[in-house]
């Protein structure tokens, strides 16, 4: 059978992502800049972030994580959706990877036994990152 339940929540706003290392680092360059979107429509949320760096290269870092979700992932790892859509002048440690959302952040993973962390380190000056995340909350 089936089930009706009432919309108990919408909302829609902004989010400050940030491109972090394992260790918590990000860039401190001033032409670094980082834009989150977010949809929460009952318990499904919507993110899209896009980062990007004007003329100055980003610190040479191996990023690996986008951090600063606007609400806690309170399910398995495995109910997000997530994807990237454009990652420009970064050098990828592996091109196999899948992301994740654990309760407050987007992570990136090789494929295949172990699953370490992929991270992305700055190539240019003009680095450019942006994707997308759907992920329940309670």
């Amino acid at each position: 059978g089936m089930s009706a339940t009432t919309l108990d929540h919408y909302e829609e706003g902004t989010w400050t992502p940030v491109l972090a290392t394992s260790t918590g680092a990000t860039t401190t360059s001033a032409n670094w800049s980082a834009v989150g979107k977010y949809t929460r429509i009952g318990n499904v949320v919507n993110v899209w972030f896009y980062f990007s760096s004007s003329s100055t290269a980003i610190d040479d870092l191996a990023y690996n994580r986008v951090t600063g979700l606007p609400f806690t992932n309170t399910m398995a790892e495995l109910t997000s959706n997530t994807a990237l859509s454009r990652i420009h002048d970064f050098t990828m440690s592996d091109t196999a990877y899948y992301m994740s959302v654990s309760t407050t952040e987007i992570n990136f993973h090789e494929l295949g036994s172990g699953n370490a962390d992929v991270t992305f380190t700055r190539v240019n000056a003009q680095q450019r990152l942006s994707g997308s995340a759907t992920y329940l909350v309670a």
